[in-house]
């Protein structure tokens, strides 16, 4: 069984929780402390078996193996990887089973991480989940007053993507076409750098 690692929570002593995301379903594996275990790291893929525990409502988690990308070895990219897994662990902490795009998009943005720009990425990844969960907004009402943002204004954007005008939330905005091309495309390739930069910050609020 393969899957992502979301979450790592010590327990007694040396033992740990791991949250896992497999194809179809969130796990919560006990993993028992010992000299000869690899260690278990946030956003890791690994391949690894799950055993019943006897009068335990937990599996164990066992035959633990990395499954490594190139990219690893890149200490900022694995940064905002580790961050945006975390950030999905917390989004997904009610859930037990899903549709399997989470694992699929999370699959797709590994792969991409390579050769592309770890922030463009884990944006698209995120636009991406908002859009296949139905809560991307289109920016064109102000979620804070319900009133129109007009197309030569700016949009600002809160957590989860919401749009919202400049005056309604404090804050800087985004060149309204360029936010609808994204919506759309789900790409970031009409974004600079400096608005990169700031959907990023958006995108650690959660979603």
């Amino acid at each position: 069984m393969q899957g992502f690692v979301l979450g790592v929570r010590k327990v007694k002593e040396e033992d740990l929780l791991v949250t896992v995301i497999t194809q179809s379903k969130i796990k919560t594996l006990y993993r028992f402390y010992g000299a000869r275990h690899s260690s278990i790291n946030l956003g890791y893929k690994i391949d690894f078996a799950a055993e019943a525990i006897q009068n335990r409502q937990l599996l164990r988690l066992r035959d633990v193996t990395h499954l490594g990308y190139g990219w690893l070895r890149d200490r900022n990219k694995l940064l905002a990887w580790q961050t945006f897994c975390q950030l999905l662990g917390e989004h997904l902490k009610e859930v037990n089973e899903h549709g399997g795009l989470y694992f699929e998009l999370l699959e797709s943005a590994a792969d991409k991480l390579d050769k592309s720009s770890a922030k463009r990425t884990l944006i698209e990844a995120y636009v991406s989940m908002l859009k296949n969960e139905g809560r991307l907004h289109e920016p064109s009402e102000c979620f804070f007053c319900s009133q129109k943002i007009k197309e030569n204004e700016n949009v600002a954007l809160t957590r989860g993507l919401l749009p919202s005008h400049e005056k309604c939330v404090f804050q800087p905005g985004f060149n309204k076409q360029k936010i609808d091309d994204f919506f759309e495309s789900g790409n970031t390739i009409s974004m600079d750098n400096g608005e990169i930069e700031a959907l990023y910050s958006v995108m650690l609020l959660g979603f």
